[in-house]
């Protein structure tokens, strides 16, 4: 009596260890699952913004005012601090993904796929309501920096 619907969502930015399960939306994490574009959504973290990018994360605190754009309340997001994997690696040998969530946590796991570094990666765990982020690294050296902007 049922129709089988497949799922046309892009799963890409889920780790493989959740893809095949019960998937939410609509939680306050979900932008850093969706595919990275130029103008994609900073996660309100509250009192963080983040970025996700396909080696790292960029973390920044909003900007005081909003903007409505096509009838869409945005926040405008300015980059305070700038986290990658790895200072030698270029974005097209890196992939991040949601690798676990909770509620009131999220963790990011930002792999490098190709080169001399292969197998090298970089966990960052945002908490709701949190200005700290945690880091866990497996074999890398994590690099940080200020965008030239500030």
């Amino acid at each position: 009596p049922f129709v089988a619907v497949n799922s046309t969502w892009d799963t890409s930015g889920f780790d493989a260890t959740l893809v095949g399960k019960p998937l939410p939306t609509g939680q306050w994490w979900v932008d850093f699952a969706t595919p990275q574009g130029r103008n994609s959504s900073a996660v309100n973290i509250l009192p963080l913004l983040a970025r996700r990018s396909a080696c790292g994360v960029d973390v920044g605190y909003p900007e005081t005012k909003q903007e409505n754009i096509n009838r869409r309340m945005r926040t405008p997001f300015a980059t305070g601090i700038r986290i990658r994997v790895n200072e030698d690696v270029i974005d097209e040998r890196c992939t991040t993904t949601v690798a676990d969530y909770t509620d009131f946590s999220v963790q990011l796991k930002h792999r490098i796929i190709g080169g001399t570094l292969l197998g090298q990666s970089l966990e960052t765990i945002f908490m709701r309501g949190s200005p700290y982020i945690l880091l866990k690294s497996f074999g890398a050296t994590p690099h940080f920096s200020i965008p030239e902007q500030i």
